[in-house]
């Protein structure tokens, strides 16, 4: 009986102990079920902006600006897998520095001077030469009588192929030669709201006396070089920029071209796409504050003058590049056809209602075979971030050429009449200042799969290598000083997100600058040493320690990239709906899409043919979703 008696209690206390038990497992696995919706729904929301509001994304995005994480941020960026030497870099000579930097003394002949120093470029890693022939020094004498080697330009030209580094070759038209005379009517013409015309040292390309004279300078500029020097020659690149670039020059913010050429050519054009019935009853074009515009254009006149600007541009550098294409024959007896290259300056800002941005259009010429994307990474004359740099060299990827990054550093590393580096107790072996920005700026690039990088303005050549090198891999520098500075880049350039910002939407609004203009905050710094990097221009403006001006518009494109690179080791910068073709979009799994307020709304862009371009946006993303993010420019 007790036994018995005993076994039932035993029974019972199994049962209840089995009781206790389920329920123990119960809660448990529904915690653990619990935990792993928490999970997903977390992954997934960091894996995806897919799913959350605008204002929940830029809200997001605000608080990792307040808190200043960008160098952190990029600490965190996916990782390229597969790299491969970047074989490519060039450094540039201009002829202004060969008779500044190596005129000729008791000791060396500035031929000698010259190249010597191409020699050290070559032992530091460089492989190629920019040089420049400007027509003002070249075509100087009378009209037809081109010397290519005057005034010192065969001291470059010699040395380089000599030392088989080949050539990319500028031919500006920056300036008129003096026996084209000093009529006005030849020149471009800035202005603006409430002041006189501005008169420029630019020829205008509108003129058709200054376009005959250009034209036929590149022609003779061009057969020579080929015929001298077509075994060496790796590009020829025409310009019109005060900057080597590809777009309007700018001075004291005055637009430019109100000449009376540029004005005829602009009712000609209103008349071809059926805005006029003739040119007498063409509008004139508008004009512009001469400081910020804080508030969007909206205005359809001045949304046409823009398409003007960037339709006459193109135009007359297509044909430039058709020049420079031309099948040529050297002395050797052998056929050359040289590659265009063109220069675009630094993009995505609120400058570029000023320069105009024809990248878009002449990226997709066939006449184009080499993108130099340029940036100092410090627009407004404070150091911005290096990211920068990225979205510029994954702008150019999507078009197939040959793309470049040119990193500046003569605000770096200053250098004195005899091009000597200027002693200014900055550590260039450092991971801070100047030596970050320019790191990694060039990281950015290298990651985002650019083909070649460009030095310029760099007296000291051999200086590269301890810019370009960590401090802790001192090995690897010693080895890098020794055989060349090599550089890893991304193989392939396969982004798996899209970053869409029709770049018109910039044109919008003027000098919008943080801590300066337009009511802006002040922006933090990039990097907490950047805070001691010299600044210039608007940089100077109302500083505060800790914070750089910046371009507000930029800043928050950065940003929002940044946060992506968290997630996506490469991502696509498409500005022009066209280029979101199914190729590039199948391959995604995050597309985002950045409007501006005002001039973009959920019905319509207010661009020159913005119907056509948001119809095409739309039609792409019935397929293929896109978040929508609001820039927000105040």
């Amino acid at each position: 009986m007790n036994g018995r008696l005993a076994k039932k209690r035993g029974s019972t206390v199994d049962n209840r102990g089995g009781i206790f038990i389920n329920i123990l497992s119960f809660f448990l696995k529904q915690q653990l079920i619990f935990l792993m919706i928490l999970f997903v729904i977390v992954s997934y929301a960091s894996f995806t902006l897919q799913k959350e509001s605008p204002s929940e994304i830029q809200y997001h995005l605000q608080q990792h600006n307040d808190v200043n994480h960008g160098y952190m941020t990029s600490k965190r960026f996916q990782r390229i897998k597969k790299t491969s030497p970047m074989d490519d870099k060039y450094i540039t000579i201009w002829l202004h520095q060969v008779h500044r930097w190596f005129k000729e003394d008791e000791n060396q002949t500035t031929a000698q001077k010259v190249k010597s120093y191409l020699l050290d470029a070559k032992e530091s890693g460089f492989t190629h030469v920019m040089f420049d022939i400007p027509w003002a020094w070249t075509e100087r004498e009378s009209h037809g009588n081109v010397q290519i080697h005057s005034f010192g330009k065969e001291d470059v030209l010699a040395a380089a192929c000599e030392l088989n580094l080949p050539l990319h070759v500028v031919v500006t038209m920056r300036e008129l030669p003096p026996w084209a005379g000093e009529d006005k009517k030849l020149f471009e013409w800035g202005r603006s709201k409430g002041y006189d015309y501005d008169l420029t040292t630019g020829p205008s390309p509108a003129h058709p006396e200054v376009w005959q004279m250009a034209t036929e300078f590149l022609e003779m500029v061009s057969t020579q070089l080929i015929e001298k020097y077509g075994h060496c020659i790796a590009s020829l690149s025409p310009t019109f920029n005060n900057e080597f670039e590809t777009r309007y020059s700018q001075e004291l913010n005055h637009m430019r071209d109100y000449s009376d050429h540029s004005i005829g050519a602009y009712k000609e054009w209103q008349v071809n796409k059926g805005l006029s019935s003739s040119p007498k009853t063409a509008e004139d074009p508008p004009t512009f504050d001469r400081l910020e515009i804080c508030e969007p254009i909206l205005d359809d006149k001045a949304w046409q003058w823009f398409e003007f600007r960037e339709d006459f541009l193109v135009d007359k550098y297509v044909d430039l590049c058709k020049i420079v294409k031309t099948v040529r024959k050297g002395e050797d007896g052998k056929t050359y056809d040289p590659h265009c290259l063109l220069h675009f300056g630094e993009m995505f800002s609120s400058t570029d209602i000023l320069n105009s941005n024809i990248f878009f259009k002449l990226a997709t010429s066939e006449f184009v075979d080499h993108l130099v994307m340029d940036s100092n990474m410090a627009l407004f004359g404070a150091p911005t971030s290096p990211s920068i740099v990225g979205i510029l060299v994954s702008t150019a990827q999507v078009y197939g050429k040959e793309v470049h990054y040119e990193a500046a550093t003569e605000r770096i590393l200053l250098c004195d009449d005899k091009g000597q580096i200027v002693e200014t107790g900055e550590d260039f072996d450092g991971d801070k200042g100047v030596s970050l920005l320019v790191r990694s700026g060039v990281a950015r690039a290298l990651e985002a799969g650019v083909h070649s990088l460009g030095i310029t303005n760099l007296c000291a050549p051999r200086t590269i290598n301890n810019l370009l090198s960590h401090k802790e891999e001192d090995t690897k520098r010693s080895n890098a000083v020794k055989k060349g500075l090599s550089l890893m880049r991304a193989s392939l350039f396969e982004p798996t997100a899209v970053l869409f910002i029709p770049y018109q939407a910039f044109y919008a609004y003027k000098l919008v600058i943080s801590g300066v203009s337009c009511g802006v905050n002040h922006t933090k710094c990039w990097h907490e040493s950047f805070d001691q990097i010299p600044t210039f221009g608007h940089g100077d403006v109302n500083k505060k320690p800790g914070m750089c001006n910046t371009d507000i518009a930029q800043y928050q494109l950065v940003n929002i990239w940044d946060d992506l690179r968290t997630r996506h080791a490469q991502v696509a910068v498409i500005a022009d709906p066209d280029q979101l073709t199914d190729e590039l979009l199948k391959g995604t799994t995050e597309r985002v899409f950045l409007s501006f307020p005002h001039v973009m709304t959920n019905e319509s862009w207010k661009f020159f043919e913005g119907e056509k371009l948001f119809s095409l946006f739309k039609e792409k993303s019935k397929k293929y979703p896109f978040s929508d993010i609001h820039v927000n420019i105040h």
